[in-house]
C-alpha cells in the first residue's frame, strides 16, 4: 500500500472464496477510511486492493511464524499461553512487523485455534500509527467494516467497538459471543506503518474441557492451570491463586534447606550470610560462622558487630558484657545505654530499668512521692497510678447531694438509678440492682433480685407478676455484668428471707423494654401474691483475669507480668513473630488485617503457616509450662478492608480461627467483645499490651509492654489527618494516645487489643491496633494511635463465628 498526497490509510477486507464461507460476496466488497479527498482514496484503495491480493499468502506464512515465535516465548518465561484475569482466561499474541505493510490475515485464525475450547471470545485489534488523525477521522467506516467482520465470523456477533485510549493508540473490539472454531476463515486489515498489532481473546469461560498447558518438569502446576517455578513450592509464600503449592505437609526437595518453621530454600542458601529463612534457621549453628555468633547461634558474620554499640542479636548478647566507654551507663541487664538517654521516658535498656530510679520528671509529668514519673495525663483521671493515691487526691470537688463519677464529674443525687448513664463510666447506676443472697461483690449469679430506684435510699424486691418476661430478666443479667438471664423462679417471703419487707417494686411495661429495667419500675405498698422475683444469671466467661497481680510496643510501656494479660496472644508466621492478637474464645483470635496482607501476598490463603502463642508475657522460643502454641486453621478479612491512599488500612480486621480449642487456664483467658451500644469515652480506663518496637534501635521485645492510653472524642481523631488525608474515617477508626507521643503502639504491636475496662472489673475489646508510633521514640507529637472500631465490626465477628464454629 502506498500514501496518498493527503496522508489517508486505507484498510482493506478481502475478498474470499463464496464456497469457503456459504455468505454474499458483497459481504467482503473493499471498503475505505476517507479523508477530505475522496478520489484519491479511493485510487489508493484500488492499488492497495492488488497489493493485498498478492500478499495473502505471505502475510499467512508471517502470522504462523509470528504465533510460533509468541508460543516459544510463552515457554522460555514459564508461563502458559493464558493467564487468569479476573477468573478468565487471556490469550495474548504480539507481531512486529518492520515493514509498512502488516497483515492480520489468519491470526485470528490462528489464534482462536488455540482458544477453541472457549467460548464468549472478544478479539482486541490494537495498533499504533503516526498519522492518528487519519485514523481517528474515519471511526465510522471502521466501525461499519468491523460489523462486517463480525458479521462473518458468526450469526450471533454482537458489536463492534472503537475506543481511543491514548493520542497515538486506536483500540478496535470486535465481540462476538458463541464462536464455534473455525479453522478457513482469514482476514487482513492493513496500516500504513504500523509500528505493532495485539490480538487479544478475552473474557473467554472454560468450556467443558478439561485440555490444560502442560508445565515443565521445573515447574508445579497450579489449580488454575498456570505453570510457577518449583522452587517457589513450599516457601512461605502464595504464588498460586489458591496458595496449593504452599501444602500444610510440605516437603522440600533434595536440593533444597528445610527451615525450623518448615519453610523450603535453596540449599545454597543456607550458611552463606544473608537471612532467607523467616525464622533465620538458615544462619543458626553455622559450622563455618565467621565472626560473632548470638547465644541463640545466630552468625553475624562480622567480628566487628560485637560490642559496636548496636544490637544485632535479638537476645542482646553481642552488646553484653561489654567494656565501659566513657559516657555511658550499665543497664540491669547488662547493656550499656548513653547517660543522655536514661530518665528520657524511654527504655532503651529493653528492661526498663534506665527509667526506674529517676529522680526529677520533665515538666509534662507528674513525680509520685516514690519518685515514679507518670503522665501529666492520668492526675484526677479516676484510676490510682501511685502507691500512695496522691495522683488522685483533692479530685473530688462534689457537694454532699450530688453523686461523684470516676472522673470527678458531679450527678445530682435525684438522677442516680433513673435508669440512665448521666456518669460516663455509668457508676451512678452500678448498685442500684442485687442479686440477694449470693457472694457479696459487683456480680452476683442468683439470688433474691432489690432495686432502688430515684430518690430512694433502700433497695426493695420485686413483686412476682405476669410481667415478668425474660427480656427483664436479660436486662437485670446484663446490668449485673453477666451474660443474660438463665431462668427466674417466684419464692415466697418467708424462702427469701424478707419478712420485715414494708415496700415492692413491680414492673409496669410487659413490652420492648430498652436499656434498663429501672425505667419502668414503680414502687408500691404491697404485693398481693406474697411471691417476690429470684433470678439466676448465665456468667459472663471472658474480661476477668484468674491471677492477682501485685504491680500496677507499646513505647514507653511497663512490663507487664505473667497472667495480666490472660486474652493477648502473639502471632507468628513461618516461626517469625509479626503482630498480637487477642483471644475472644476458645478457638478464635482477632487480629489486624494488615498482619496477613503483607507486600503483595495474600497470606489468608496459607493459614496454617501463622501460628499464636497464647499463656505467655515471653514470647521467646524457650519452653514454658504455661503456653500453648496452636496454629491457624482459618483466616477470614473484614469484607470491607481497604488499603487507602496514605498507607493505612481502613476496617483493618482478621479473624483467626485455630485448628483446635484452647485449654483455659489462669494465663489464658477469652477477652470480652463488645455490645455494639458500648460507649467508650475519654474517662475509660484502657490499656493496650505488646511485643512491638519501644525505642529506635526498632526491635520487638521479649517481654510484653502494656501502657494506658486516653482515649480521644470523635471530633478530634477526625481532624488528626497523615499528609494526603482530608479526614479520618471515624466509622471504622477509634484514636487513642497522647498527643506527647510519650506512650505509643508501635511496629509490631499491630493487632494488639485496645481493652477498657468497665465499672465492675470486666475487661472487654474497644479496638484492634492498626498504626501508631512510626518512630517509636516517643517524639511524634500530636499523632493518635488508629484502632478499628470494635463497636462497628462485633456484628460480623458474631456472624463469622457462628456460622463457622
Amino acid at each position: 500500500m502506498e500514501k496518498t498526497s493527503d496522508d489517508t490509510a486505507s484498510v482493506l477486507l478481502p475478498r474470499l472464496e463464496k464456497e469457503n464461507n456459504n455468505l454474499p460476496a458483497d459481504c467482503f466488497e473493499p471498503f475505505e477510511i476517507h479523508s477530505d479527498n475522496t478520489k484519491t482514496a479511493k485510487k489508493s484503495s484500488m492499488k492497495a486492493l492488488a497489493i493485498t491480493l498478492i500478499l495473502i499468502l505471505t502475510a499467512i506464512a508471517s502470522a504462523v511464524i509470528a504465533l510460533a515465535l509468541f508460543l516459544k516465548a510463552a515457554d522460555k518465561s514459564g508461563q502458559p499461553p493464558y493467564e487468569s484475569v479476573n477468573g478468565t482466561k487471556q490469550l495474548e499474541t504480539y507481531i512486529t512487523s518492520s515493514t509498512q505493510v502488516s497483515s492480520l490475515s489468519s491470526i485470528v485464525t490462528e489464534s482462536y485455534m488455540t482458544t477453541s475450547l472457549f467460548k464468549e471470545t472478544s478479539y482486541i485489534i490494537s495498533f499504533s500509527t503516526s498519522h492518528i488523525k487519519t485514523v481517528t477521522s474515519t471511526t465510522q467506516h471502521v466501525q461499519s467494516s468491523m460489523a462486517t467482520l463480525a458479521s462473518t465470523l458468526s450469526a450471533t456477533a454482537t458489536s463492534s467497538l472503537i475506543h481511543t485510549v491514548s493520542p497515538t493508540h486506536t483500540v478496535t473490539v470486535l465481540q462476538s459471543a458463541t464462536i464455534s472454531p473455525i479453522s478457513s476463515t482469514i482476514f487482513s486489515s492493513t496500516f500504513v506503518t504500523p509500528s505493532s498489532i495485539l490480538v487479544t481473546s478475552s473474557t473467554i469461560s472454560p468450556s467443558t474441557s478439561t485440555t490444560r498447558p502442560v508445565c515443565r518438569e521445573d515447574e508445579f502446576q497450579c489449580n488454575d492451570g498456570s505453570c510457577i517455578n518449583r522452587m517457589y513450592v513450599c516457601d512461605g509464600h502464595p504464588h498460586c491463586s489458591g496458595g496449593e503449592e504452599e501444602n500444610i505437609n510440605c516437603t522440600c526437595a533434595s536440593d533444597q534447606f528445610r527451615c525450623s518453621s518448615g519453610q523450603c530454600i535453596s540449599n545454597q542458601f543456607q550458611c552463606d550470610g544473608n537471612i532467607h529463612c523467616l525464622d533465620q534457621s538458615d544462619e543458626i549453628n553455622c559450622t563455618n560462622c565467621k565472626g560473632f555468633q548470638c547465644r541463640s547461634g545466630l552468625c553475624l558474620w562480622s567480628p566487628y558487630k560485637k560490642c559496636n554499640g548496636y544490637i544485632d542479636c535479638d537476645d542482646f548478647s553481642d552488646e553484653l558484657n561489654c567494656v565501659r566507654t566513657v559516657g555511658n551507663t550499665r543497664c540491669n541487664n547488662g547493656l550499656w545505654v548513653p547517660n543522655n538517654k536514661w530518665c528520657d521516658g524511654i527504655d532503651d535498656c529493653f528492661d526498663n530499668s534506665d527509667e526506674k530510679t529517676c529522680v526529677d520528671c520533665s515538666p509534662s509529668q507528674f513525680q509520685c512521692q516514690n519518685g515514679k514519673c507518670i503522665m501529666m495525663d492520668w492526675e484526677c483521671d479516676g484510676q490510682v497510678d501511685c502507691s500512695e493515691r496522691e495522683d488522685e487526691a483533692n479530685c473530688d470537688q462534689c457537694s454532699a447531694q450530688e453523686h461523684t463519677c470516676s472522673d470527678y464529674n458531679c450527678v445530682p443525687q435525684q438522677k442516680i438509678c433513673n435508669g440512665i448513664n448521666d456518669c460516663k463510666a455509668g457508676t451512678d447506676e452500678m448498685s442500684c440492682v442485687e442479686l440477694r443472697g449470693t457472694k457479696n461483690d459487683l456480680e452476683q449469679e442468683s439470688g433474691v433480685l432489690m432495686i432502688q430506684t430515684r430518690g430512694e435510699d433502700n433497695k426493695y424486691p420485686v413483686c412476682a407478676a405476669s410481667l415478668w418476661t425474660q427480656q427483664a430478666s436479660n436486662l437485670v443479667c446484663k446490668h449485673l455484668g453477666q451474660q443474660q438471664g438463665l431462668r427466674h423462679t417466684n419464692v415466697s417471703l418467708s424462702q427469701s428471707g424478707l419478712m420485715k419487707v414494708t415496700s415492692f417494686y413491680h414492673l409496669t411495661a410487659s413490652g420492648n423494654m430498652q436499656d434498663s429495667v429501672l425505667k419502668y419500675m414503680e414502687k408500691r405498698s404491697a404485693c398481693d401474691s406474697s411471691l417476690v422475683i429470684s433470678l439466676t444469671c448465665m456468667p459472663k466467661e471472658c474480661g476477668r483475669r484468674k491471677v492477682e497481680i501485685l504491680t500496677p510496643l507499646i513505647a514507653g510501656g511497663s512490663i507487664a507480668p505473667k497472667g495480666k494479660w490472660p486474652w493477648v496472644v502473639s502471632l507468628s508466621h513461618m516461626g517469625k513473630d509479626i503482630c498480637g492478637g487477642s483471644l475472644i474464645s476458645n478457638q478464635w483470635v482477632l487480629t489486624a488485617a494488615h498482619c496477613i496482607l503483607q507486600d503483595q501476598y495474600d497470606y489468608s490463603k496459607v493459614p496454617y503457616n501463622f501460628e499464636v502463642l497464647l499463656g505467655t508475657n515471653d514470647r521467646s522460643r524457650v519452653p514454658q509450662s504455661t503456653a500453648q502454641r496452636i496454629q491457624v486453621k482459618r483466616v477470614f478479612l473484614h469484607p470491607n478492608t481497604t488499603r487507602t491512599m496514605t498507607g493505612s488500612t481502613d476496617w483493618d480486621t482478621a479473624l483467626l480461627y485455630l485448628s483446635k480449642p484452647v485449654e483455659f487456664t489462669d494465663y489464658i483467658q477469652p477477652l470480652c467483645l463488645p455490645d455494639a451500644n458500648n460507649v467508650y469515652s475519654a474517662s475509660s480506663v484502657c490499656y493496650l499490651a505488646g511485643w512491638g518496637y519501644i525505642n529506635p534501635a526498632q526491635l520487638t521485645v521479649r517481654e510484653m509492654r502494656d501502657a494506658k492510653m486516653s482515649l480521644w472524642d470523635d471530633e478530634m481523631c477526625e481532624k488528626n489527618v497523615v499528609t494526603g488525608e482530608k479526614v479520618v474515617n471515624i466509622d471504622t477508626t477509634l484514636c487513642a494516645g497522647y498527643k506527647s507521643g510519650a506512650i505509643s503502639g508501635c511496629q509490631g504491636d499491630s493487632g494488639s487489643p485496645l481493652m477498657c475496662q468497665d465499672v465492675r472489673g470486666r475487661w472487654s475489646q474497644a479496638g484492634i491496633l492498626s498504626s501508631g508510633n512510626e518512630a517509636c521514640d516517643g517524639r511524634q507529637f500530636n499523632r493518635a494511635n488508629r484502632f478499628t472500631r470494635m463497636t462497628n465490626i462485633v456484628d460480623w465477628i458474631v456472624q463469622i463465628m457462628k456460622k463457622n464454629s
